[in-house]
């Protein structure tokens, strides 16, 4: 299969059923219904002190600090 960078323009639109200028109305109101709104989900932000935290879950710098004792 090849890459869609790869493929002829008229090919992809055809196969995603748009064209060069875009999605009609009823094309881009159908999508909405199927897939939901073009939203990015938000992680949970992670705290500096979460992340200094964080990193005494390696093994290795428990080891480091073991070592250091």
């Amino acid at each position: 299969m090849m890459e869609w960078y790869q493929r002829d323009t008229e090919d992809i639109f055809e196969e995603l059923h748009s064209s060069k200028d875009g999605l009609s109305a009823a094309g881009a109101e159908e999508r909405f219904r199927t897939y939901g709104a073009n939203v990015l989900e938000e992680k949970k932000k992670v705290t500096p002190f979460m992340m200094f935290l964080g990193q005494f879950r390696d093994f290795m710098i428990l080891v480091l600090i073991a070592a250091a004792f």
